[in-house]
This record gives structure tokens, C-alpha cells and sequence, in this order.
């Protein structure tokens, strides 16, 4: 029998630890529109999921977008969360019903994932929170691949290796290094 296809929430070192400390993937509340449910968000994107990736305040105030390899270095690593898509029922052209997003806003949402090279047909969501024992896998990238991590075995610590990256260019780690963070949704 073929294992069940799993759908992933991309997220960084940093936000791994909160969710393992809230003890589920909390949907998002940030951006939405007054009538909106908030949701979790899920991508069958194999590698990782483009949206995900995070922005970086230069010094100008201008927003420079991250790469994956960029949003690993400077956010504390990158993990994924798998599930079965059974925790996460709705693709997006249904989560724009179930969710209450207007047609402007999905139209924007998927044009914005489309220009960061996202295929929205990837996307999936749960209405609820995500609770670990839903969880059907964790990794961690390691900078050249995934790594599993046994979900009985997942603690504060997992995203922790990867806190100060010695490696940043020297711009960043400066900012890095001194506490502070120029990174927009950590």
C-alpha cells in the first residue's frame, strides 16, 4: 500500500519553537481581512514552499525578498511539518469559500505566490489549529537536504542549532550578532 501523501507547513527555526511550546500550528492571523478566517497553511511543494520565504529590511527601509537558503541562514533554520491531507481538507480554490477571502484578495495572494515562484495549486489549509498529534513528520534542513526527525523525539532544542549562523554575509550578521533582527515575519 502507498504511504499517504503528505502535505507540509514550512516554517523557520525561530517559529518552530513556538509552535512546539504552543503545542500546535496556530493559524494565521496576520493580513487578513476583517471577515476572513484565519488558517494554516500547507504546501505539497516537495522541497519547499516559496511563500514561506521570509523579507529583510535593508537600511534604505526598502523590502529585499529571501531566498530559501537566505530565510535558512538568517531565521534560525528551516523545518517542515508534515501532515495527511486529511488535516488539511482544503486545496485554495476551496479555502477561498470556507475562509471567507474576497476575490481581490485571493487574486492578489496568488499572484504574489506566482511572482516568488509558488504554484498556488500546491496550497492547503486547515481552518484549525494543528495539533502535534497530527503531526505525521518533522524535518530540518541542514543546508543540503532534509533531515527526519521522529516527532516523539521533537523539542524546543530542534531549531536551536541554527540561532547564530556564523556564515551570514558580513552586513547581516553585524545586525544578527548584535541581537537585533532586519528580518520582516520571523
Amino acid at each position: 500500500m502507498k504511504p499517504p501523501t503528505l502535505v507540509w507547513h514550512c516554517t523557520t527555526g525561530r517559529n518552530f519553537i513556538e509552535i512546539v511550546a504552543d503545542g500546535a500550528i496556530k493559524p494565521a492571523k496576520l493580513l487578513i481581512g476583517p471577515s476572513e478566517r484565519p488558517v494554516v497553511w500547507f504546501s505539497r511543494n516537495p522541497l519547499w514552499e516559496p511563500t514561506a520565504n521570509k523579507l529583510w529590511l535593508a537600511s534604505d527601509g526598502s523590502l529585499v525578498p529571501l531566498d530559501m537558503e537566505q530565510t535558512y541562514r538568517l531565521c534560525g533554520g528551516l523545518v517542515r511539518i508534515g501532515v495527511t491531507e486529511d488535516v488539511a481538507p482544503y486545496n485554495f480554490r476551496q479555502l477561498q469559500k470556507v475562509a471567507r477571502i474576497s476575490s481581490k484578495m485571493a487574486a492578489r495572494l496568488r499572484d504574489a505566490g506566482i511572482k516568488v515562484g509558488a504554484n498556488p495549486s500546491d496550497w492547503y489549509a486547515s481552518l484549525e489549529p494543528v495539533p502535534r498529534e497530527k503531526w505525521s513528520a518533522v524535518e530540518v534542513w541542514n543546508g543540503s537536504h532534509w533531515e527526519h526527525v521522529p516527532t516523539d523525539e521533537v523539542t524546543l532544542s530542534v531549531g536551536s542549532k541554527h540561532d547564530k549562523q556564523e556564515y551570514a554575509s558580513a552586513d547581516l550578521s553585524a545586525t544578527w550578532q548584535a541581537g537585533g533582527t532586519n528580518v520582516v515575519g520571523v
